[in-house]
Formats: structure tokens, C-alpha cells, sequence
């Protein structure tokens, strides 16, 4: 599920437009990314990260995805291209986590980056290295704690919808969680069934 063929991105005359972004928690679904201009690109690869789960989030009733630093893992997701125009959009439904990225990009003044590589590979061409945005939990003070079912299925049901690797989707499928079985107020059709409403 390609949106934009890889190749053609060589021959973009309108690159410096807009940004590539990496996903790897509830905006791997398209449904819940709300940046309606968001493209989708490629499955991406981000080595040496895991992905980790914390806190308790009002609004998901459980913990949130982050990604930590761990030499030999590895942390699959969603690399979209972003127009710069939507950056502040994302920043807000990014609310609570900081911009990750390789290095910055001339012109573009407003943005703040942190000294970090982020740079990840295209699993469907895997010649081809993208330097992606992407987002960190903020909380210094966090907690490993485990995600609501809402929130599992989420991240789920993106990680189907774009195919990443069975082997990844099989890790997914076994994340423990806190067992919430409530309703969350979020009107996504992934989640329809464990709010009760079957419609």
C-alpha cells in the first residue's frame, strides 16, 4: 500500500515542501491521522529503538507508544510525507511528545531539533534511507505501564491496514494490556467493537 512510488520521489521538483514523517503508534492508522494531507510512502524501519509503553493517558485509558533507544532492535511504522504547512497540526495531535529528526533543514527556521539520528529505511526498497521527523514521549519522570485494548487494537489495525511484517504484527498482538473494557471517546471504526457499539 503504496501511495507515492519511491522512485518517482527522486524527481520531485517539490522536495523541500514538505517533510517525511515516521509512525509507529496510532498514527500508523489513517483514520486516526489528522493530517488529511499526510501521504503515505513506505513501511519504514527505524533500528536500534523498541518500541516501549507509558504512563496513563486520559484520553486512551492506558499508557502511550514511545520509542527508546536499545541497540539491535528494531521499531517498524509508517513513513508519510507531510507538507510543511501541516507541521503546527501534527505538533498538536503530537501534544505531550518532541520532535525527533536527523538534522535540519535550511529554511525552515521555525523548527527545533534534538541532536539524535532518526533516519529510516525503507522496507519496501531497502536501498533507500529516508531522514524522517518523528516524535519521543516527553515525561522525564515516566513509567512503564502497559496500553489499554483501545489503544492496542489502534496501533493494530494500522500496522495491518499498511502491512508491515507478520513477524512485527505477531510482536504487537501479544503487548499485554491493562485490561480496560469502558469506553473511550474517540470515534474510530477500529475500536467500534470494544466501545460496545457494533454498528
Amino acid at each position: 500500500m503504496i501511495g507515492v512510488d519511491i522512485d518517482d520521489l527522486n524527481q520531485d521538483q517539490d522536495f523541500d515542501k514538505y517533510f517525511f514523517y515516521f509512525s509507529y503508534g496510532s498514527n500508523l492508522l489513517k483514520e486516526r491521522i489528522h493530517v488529511s494531507e499526510a501521504v503515505f510512502i513506505s513501511i519504514g524501519v527505524l533500528n536500534n529503538f523498541e518500541l516501549s509503553f507509558f504512563d496513563d493517558s486520559k484520553r486512551w485509558k492506558g499508557a502511550l507508544a514511545s520509542i527508546e533507544p536499545k541497540e539491535g532492535s528494531r521499531v517498524f511504522g509508517c513513513i508519510w510525507r507531510v507538507p510543511y504547512s501541516l507541521l503546527d497540526a501534527l505538533d498538536i495531535q503530537e501534544t505531550g511528545y518532541h520532535r525527533l529528526m536527523s538534522k535540519k533543514i535550511q529554511g525552515h527556521l521555525n523548527f527545533y531539533f534534538q541532536n539524535i539520528s532518526v533516519q529510516v529505511l525503507s522496507y519496501s526498497s531497502m536501498h533507500r534511507t529516508f531522514n524522517c521527523l518523528t516524535y519521543q514521549y516527553s515525561n522525564t519522570n515516566r513509567v512503564v505501564a502497559a496500553p489499554s485494548p483501545h489503544y492496542k487494537e489502534v496501533i493494530i489495525a494500522g500496522a495491518v491496514e499498511h502491512k508491515l511484517p507478520n513477524e512485527y504484527i505477531e510482536r504487537l498482538l501479544v503487548i499485554p494490556t491493562n485490561g480496560f473494557n469502558g469506553t473511550i471517546d474517540l470515534d474510530l471504526k477500529a475500536i467500534k467493537h470494544l466501545n460496545g457499539n457494533k454498528d
